[in-house]
């Protein structure tokens, strides 16, 4: 027996497994057989190829749906300088496009490449390697972001500040919470509110804000007790939804 369903012109036959994987067979509206593959979970497409899970296992798909990388790792995610990180028999590695292991799985954590680095975690601590898996910054940190404008958020004895490419701090550790460089600045959380400060550490925005996004076109989105604003480089705010309007919106 087959099952008929229209959907956005097509009509769909049956679900029919295919080499342990499964796949729905669609008719188009000319009266071909199409058949697709049916993925579990999917992510969005970064530079061309979008990881994609199926039967509990992650690879890749192009643009065209084509399976590019065959999905075997436990976790897979988008491609950042031409490698993406992967998770295999529960160690974390970085894979090339064409889906070869060019740093073998060994870390127990790992972001993605930016600015030539990617953090990873070895026993317990944050290093940084690069594209080659040298590891070029020591393992000392209890967090760790990503590279952005040259600095990179680090956590030392609990408290959050910046280091530089060589590992330096430069920013010292004094902070609950902090985010990536954007347009010069960077949000920073002390006393439970959110602030800006520069490249040099300095507060350009105290913190006064329930929550922030970073900066982006000379403007980022903060949330204060009066509702949602935009704020400039100069901390001037603009209101974008009062919390009067928030409160009816969330009783409608």
């Amino acid at each position: 027996m087959r099952e008929i369903n229209k959907r956005g012109g097509n009509i769909r036959l049956s679900d029919k497994p295919v080499q342990n994987q499964k796949y729905k067979m669609f008719m188009n509206t000319n009266g071909r057989i199409v058949i697709r593959p049916v993925w579990d979970d999917t992510m969005l497409f970064s530079g061309g190829l979008a990881a994609v899970e199926m039967n509990g296992k992650w690879g890749y798909i192009d643009r065209s749906r084509r399976v590019v990388i065959k999905p075997r790792f436990e976790e897979a995610y988008n491609f950042f300088e031409d490698l993406a990180r992967v998770r295999q028999e529960g160690k974390w590695g970085f894979i090339n496009r064409r889906g070869i292991l060019t740093i073998a799985p060994f870390y127990d954590g790992a972001l993605s490449f930016t600015e030539g680095f990617a953090g990873v975690k070895l026993d317990g601590k944050y290093g940084y390697i690069n594209h080659a898996g040298m590891m070029v910054i020591e393992p000392r940190f209890e967090e760790a972001w990503s590279f952005s404008e040259g600095l990179a958020g680090v956590r030392i004895d609990g408290r959050c500040g910046y280091i530089d490419r060589d590992g330096f701090l430069v920013i010292r550790p004094r902070f609950e919470m902090v985010s990536r460089f954007s347009e010069g600045l960077a949000r920073v959380k002390l006393g439970n509110r959110w602030g800006f400060i520069n490249e040099q550490g300095a507060e350009v925005i105290g913190p006064r804000f329930e929550w922030a996004l970073d900066f982006f076109k000379g403007n980022a989105y903060v949330w204060t007790s009066c509702g949602i604003h935009t704020v400039s480089k100069t901390g001037s705010l603009s209101p974008v939804i009062t919390r009067a309007k928030t409160e009816v919106h969330k009783s409608a």
